[in-house]
């Protein structure tokens, strides 16, 4: 009994890595095969075949071997290595559901996102603020957008925009203010899942990790800050 299930945990452990092993290969022979997307889609249909061809020849030479040579104090190593496999998984799986989308779900209660963007006046180029900017949440998926051009307000020599969306879920807490078409990224500090409401944050200055260098001028001069509100099911925005 022992020796059986010893073997069902090699078996179950270094199943996927026969798969990977197998799908590599076919990945390795047709990289440069070229074609069009038929072509790949058949090559990833052939990938699974073969992970799947190796994953059943490997568990059955794993198994073969096993039962004709495997002694008792071999036993103890292939339950050691059982461990270490089972613990090399575990933190893999760890590590990835880590890295999932957190869904926004709360009861009675849906998120809302509220931004407000400022931009100093000389940077619309004297252009209306509600169609020189324009923004996005990237940080996961969101449901609808809803720009607030009717409560533009002006704040010295800076003019604001407020802005909202509903966070379906996140990734990151990621914004994307578009000036004139020029995408500029602002990370948000905000937990992965809120439990509550936020108070209105400091106005922020763009990350300085951008897909596009930026001005000195848009570094310092468009801000941006933000606030987490959870709505009663019955409120809508305001």
């Amino acid at each position: 009994m022992e020796r059986s299930v010893t073997l069902l945990v090699a078996c179950l452990c270094t199943a996927p890595l026969f798969f990977m092993l197998g799908y590599g290969l076919v990945w390795w022979f047709t990289k440069d095969a070229g074609g069009g997307s038929d072509d790949s889609i058949a090559y990833g249909y052939f990938g699974i075949l073969g992970g799947l061809a190796i994953t059943g020849i490997g568990i059955g030479l794993l198994w073969y071997l096993s039962g004709r040579f495997l002694t008792p104090t071999y036993l103890r190593y292939l339950q050691i290595t059982d461990g270490i496999l089972l613990a090399g998984w575990l933190v893999y799986w760890l590590v990835n559901a880590s890295q999932q989308p957190q869904r926004l779900r709360y009861e009675g209660k849906w998120a809302a996102l509220e931004i407000e963007v400022r931009v100093n006046k000389p940077l619309l180029n004297g252009s209306d603020i509600a169609s020189a900017i324009s923004m996005d949440y990237i940080g996961g998926q969101n449901s609808g957008n809803f720009p607030r051009s009717d409560a533009v307000r002006e704040d010295g020599e800076f003019v604001i925009l407020p802005w909202a969306t509903a966070p379906m879920d996140v990734d990151k807490w990621q914004m994307r203010v578009f000036l004139h078409n020029n995408p500029v990224l602002f990370l948000l500090d905000l937990p992965r899942l809120p439990t509550q409401s936020t108070n209105w944050s400091n106005w922020i200055f763009p990350s300085q990790y951008q897909d596009y260098s930026l001005s000195d001028t848009i570094k310092q001069r468009l801000t941006l800050r933000y606030r987490l509100r959870l709505v009663p099911a019955t409120e809508n925005f305001h």
